[in-house]
């Protein structure tokens, strides 16, 4: 019988290499295209937590942007 850490290494490299597979069979847009860059008004909401630090506190934000587009 494996042992647990032989047993974990092999079960997450059957996981990865099945999503490498999906990633690599289903890609999402042809290689040669860009993304469409946004229009108009953006509104992203952030929460950042320090890592390791046990007294510090999460803070919260909103972010409120306007994309125009540049005439050509």
């Amino acid at each position: 019988m494996a042992s647990l850490p032989a047993t974990r290494v092999v079960r997450q490299l059957l996981l990865f290499s099945g999503l490498l597979f999906r990633a690599l069979v289903c890609p999402a847009a042809d290689g040669l295209q860009t993304a469409p860059t946004a229009h108009g008004p953006l509104v992203m909401l952030y929460i950042r937590q320090p890592l390791g630090a046990h007294g510090a506190s999460r803070v919260y934000g909103l972010r409120l942007e306007h994309q125009a587009s540049v005439p050509t």
